[in-house]
């Protein structure tokens, strides 16, 4: 028997998980520093709202009606009508043959191939979040001004073949135990516990960050708003369906643990606006810190973890606010792999009829694998003339194959699939929140999500 939900919190809080991770810590404002500010994040909202909580509210009710891993849901397809159901009377042989000549099965495929590949780079960056946790708890009671020495020490730990390896594994194995226990008292249990805490650490930065003398500054810069470019467009887009992790099979798979008792609408519903308050408390807590002490606002990968523990060991308890910071840094990652850890576990133990212990050990074994040439990538080990030959090194490849062909590509799919791919008996059977509702997210699956993910697909050949 299928494993279920507790309780709707349990899936609005390990969903949530999922959409909250690094893309909304590490990627968000410091592409909202490059976008422009308020404006950005006004697109970002919009986009969100009318693109990435319909996708979301798809991916729940593709999973709920498919009812398995993220493969079968689309090679399960019996036409362009209906989509078969595991608990129906059609035949084994049936079945099979639907698998081989559905013609959505590629949008299953890419979505485990996403997880998967995301996850191969996300437990590195992840890794490095736990580095500087223990890095910046180990200086308690040394003073802040030893936090400067931690401030340099980002190009050696990324270009470290065997830090790398260590921290990544290691946040690969913590990972691995708690989608290996199931989950209600696994995913479901660990959500519950770490989405209130990462709420709290949040809320504690930003009432630090009022008391910031760069605070106006900064506030003013998130939330004013100023001319928007073409490109600012299609980054807000983008972002959109990377932080409501739609695209990536997280989704479809918590969707498949689903009830029929629970309403996918309000949940989707909930989520998006989660996301957004959270993306509004960021920039509510990072860029008063920058402000206050003249950093630039458009950085990247380097500003969290270069710039940020220079600026906690100017400060007055510096040392417990790193700590605190990179704290919530490695939640956010954790409660995100978890998810897409499931995604991969979920598909094995359905194609494959294992139980979740081992197919929890195989993937983990083949996301290790996976990340291994990602761990090593900038110390050069392996492929020392990747970047002279893709003009970026294969870290960064992978991230941009994921980002802005891969994702895009999926959602896609999945919204071509919610909005032709099944029947509107269908739909309705398992919506039951009104149907003028249901009228307008048929209108933008079928319509408008299309249109602007093919705009996002043309702006990344045309930029590549």
């Amino acid at each position: 028997m299928r494993e279920r939900w507790r309780s709707r919190l349990g899936l609005i809080l390990s969903s949530s998980g999922a959409a909250i991770g690094l893309g909304l810590l590490w990627q968000f404002p410091f592409i909202m520093g490059k976008q422009g500010g308020g404006s950005f994040f006004l697109l970002y909202a919009f986009f969100t709202l009318f693109i990435g909580i319909p996708l979301f509210l798809a991916e729940l009710l593709l999973g709920r009606i498919g009812q398995s891993g993220v493969v079968r849901i689309f090679s399960r397809l019996k036409s362009l009508e209906e989509l078969h159901h595991p608990s129906c009377s059609t035949s084994c042989s049936s079945t099979e043959k639907l698998q081989t000549t559905s013609p959505w099965s590629w949008v299953g495929h890419g979505s485990l191939w996403i997880a998967l590949g995301t996850l191969s780079y996300y437990c590195v960056i992840a890794g490095w979040g736990m580095s500087y946790s223990l890095s910046s708890l180990l200086q308690v009671g040394k003073g802040g001004t030893t936090l400067g020495h931690l401030a340099g020490t980002f190009d050696s730990l990324s270009t470290s073949l065997t830090l790398n390896l260590v921290w990544s594994s290691l946040f690969l194995l913590l990972t691995f135990i708690v989608v290996s226990r199931g989950i209600a008292s696994g995913v479901e249990k660990w959500s519950s516990i770490l989405m209130p805490l990462l709420v709290a650490l949040l809320l504690l930065l930003c009432v630090v960050a009022v008391f910031m003398p760069g605070f106006k500054e900064g506030l003013s810069f998130a939330f004013s708003l100023g001319p928007v470019r073409r490109e600012s467009v299609m980054f807000a887009l983008g972002l959109s369906l990377f932080t409501m992790s739609v695209g990536q099979g997280q989704i479809l798979t918590y969707g498949s643990y689903t009830s029929s008792s629970i309403f996918i609408a309000r949940t989707a519903g909930i989520v998006g606006l989660m996301m957004l308050i959270m993306a509004a408390l960021f920039c509510f807590m990072f860029y008063p810190f920058l402000f206050s002490f003249h950093l630039p606002a458009n950085g990247g990968e380097g500003l969290v973890f270069s710039m940020m523990p220079l600026i906690f060991s100017q400060m007055v308890g510096g040392t417990f606010l790193c700590v605190l910071f990179f704290f919530l840094f490695t939640f956010t990652g954790f409660t995100t792999a978890i998810a897409f850890m499931e995604v991969v576990v979920a598909d094995l133990m359905d194609r494959c009829s294992w139980d979740r212990r081992k197919a929890s050990l195989i993937a983990l074994a083949l996301v290790w694998l996976l990340s291994l040439p990602v761990s090593v990538s900038h110390s050069g080990f392996l492929f020392p003339h990747w970047h002279l030959l893709f003009q970026r090194s294969y870290f960064d490849t992978i991230v941009f194959l994921v980002s802005n062909w891969g994702i895009p590509l999926v959602a896609l799919g999945v919204s071509l699939t919610a909005g032709w791919g099944l029947s509107e008996k269908v739909c309705l059977r398992e919506w039951k929140e009104g149907e003028g509702l249901f009228r307008l997210w048929r209108f933008l699956v079928r319509w408008v999500i299309p249109g602007a993910i093919l705009c996002i697909l043309i702006h990344s050949w045309v930029h590549a």
